[in-house]
């Protein structure tokens, strides 16, 4: 049976200008538009450097951009997409750059470059106060000063509710909020990418997974404001209690001054079945961060995740702040947390690290069935600082700290260390410890 010739087209034949100036979104979409009608196909971007303010994915389509080739986003809020199917008093990130919502089959890659432009949504002072371009290079893991967003920015890449996604072989950059969002999409392979945003851009996350499922990220190198990976279940957005899950993270390279990989925080659905493998997580501040939480904060989150089968192993972390901070309860005032974390594995890691790792939760028996195998970790003196939180025994995964020995577990009773070796640099603390009481 022959095979139907696919449909392929450049975005120059449809008066597409890779001058950097001409804004491109109608030509895009009149190309875009004549996919769609062949059913799909191939949009190829040539090298130049290609201004649009939003592009719509199709049914099958792939979009690629060719060695040389920068496909550059607005600076203007007004030129994106704006999701109307949203409550916007309760949303935030609501504008998109490549978007599409409901879509089977879409692939985009490179090797050219996807760029956001992130300072046209950031204001020129930091939330510390200090103007942009005042403050010194970091020294430590443990700084970390951040720019106030404008009220308004664009999620760089958003699918929702899509199938067969693949993203591979391509560099983006200087994304104004979250870089790449999936949300309750399934089967979606993520492989060869490599993400550039400014340590200082606020939000400005690489890769959040969120409601979704049959996820793949592999031989990625992000270097970014905010978290590399986020697994999320926010099934309020999407108005369907879907899990996240089946997620796979392998051969990575992570550097962040906020999370390498956040498990939960938002969102009530379930996470389960991850496995996050064979990477190096360096410079970063918190190295694995799991959160089922019932916050203080105005979030979509009634009573916290469950967070079930996780397994870190073959990993290697340098300069990190804290390893591990895994919590299971509320921030203040307090209110009704149910969710719970089972059936945890890490194993096989080196760590050097500034600061103790905090495994807690508020009520015994939230967190179960924790092994620690094959762990080689050495915490060095933490700074003379007070504790930076009202909580007498868990630092604030904002950023808090406490010295509280290698690996301290708070209401954990179900955790099992084999073969592990930690150690501290500070003496009359020790490597682990454990406490009981109620927050």
């Amino acid at each position: 049976m022959r095979k139907e010739k696919m449909t392929i087209l450049s975005a120059t034949d449809f008066g597409a200008a890779g001058d950097g100036v001409t804004m491109n979104t109608d030509a895009i979409e009149n190309a875009v538009a004549k996919l769609e009608k062949e059913g799909g196909g191939e949009l190829v971007f040539p090298a130049g450097i290609f201004l649009a303010g939003h592009i719509r994915l199709v049914d099958n389509m792939t979009l690629r951009l060719e060695q040389g080739a920068v496909l550059r986003a607005s600076g203007r809020i007004a030129d994106y997409y704006l999701d109307t199917t949203l409550d916007l008093r309760k949303y935030s990130q609501h504008y998109y750059f490549l978007h599409g919502r409901g879509l089977r089959n879409v692939k985009i890659c490179g090797p050219g470059i996807i760029e956001g432009n992130g300072h046209s949504f950031w204001q020129e002072e930091y939330y510390c106060g200090a103007r942009f371009g005042e403050l010194p290079t970091a020294t430590s893991v443990l700084q970390y000063h951040v720019l106030k967003p404008k009220d308004e920015r664009p999620a760089l890449i958003y699918l929702a509710d899509c199938t067969q996604i693949t993203l591979e072989d391509l560099t983006i950059r200087e994304a104004a909020a979250y870089t790449i969002w999936v949300n309750s999409c399934t089967d979606v392979l993520i492989r060869k990418i490599i993400v550039r945003n400014p340590s200082y851009g606020p939000n400005t996350d690489a890769l959040d997974i969120d409601c979704s499922q049959n996820v793949v990220i592999e031989n990625c190198d992000i270097k970014t404001g905010d978290d590399c990976v986020a697994l999320k279940s926010d099934y309020h957005r999407v108005e369907s209690n879907k899990s996240c899950e089946n997620i796979i993270i392998r051969y990575c390279h992570f550097q962040s001054p906020t999370c390498a990989l956040r498990i939960g925080y938002e969102g009530d659905g379930d996470i389960r079945n991850v496995q996050f493998t064979d990477t190096l997580i360096e410079k970063t501040r918190h190295g694995i961060d799991v959160l089922s939480i019932v916050p203080v904060c105005p979030l979509r989150i009634e009573h916290g995740t469950t967070i079930e089968r996780c397994r870190f192993a073959n990993i290697r972390m340098r300069n990190v702040g804290q390893a591990f901070f895994i919590w299971a309860g509320n921030e203040p005032p307090h209110t009704e947390h149910s969710g719970h974390l089972e059936d945890f594995v890490f194993e096989n890691m080196g760590i050097e690290a500034v600061g103790s790792s905090f495994i807690g939760c508020e009520k015994q028996g939230s967190i179960r069935k924790l092994i620690f195998r094959k762990i080689r970790m050495r915490v060095a003196d933490l700074p003379d600082w007070a504790p930076t939180t009202d909580f007498s025994i868990m630092p604030s995964h904002w950023g808090g700290w406490i010295k509280a020995g290698g690996l301290h577990f708070h209401n954990v009773s179900d955790a099992d260390l084999q073969d592990c070796e930690i150690k501290c640099e500070q003496p009359g603390f020790m490597p682990v410890e454990y406490s009981f009481s109620k927050i």
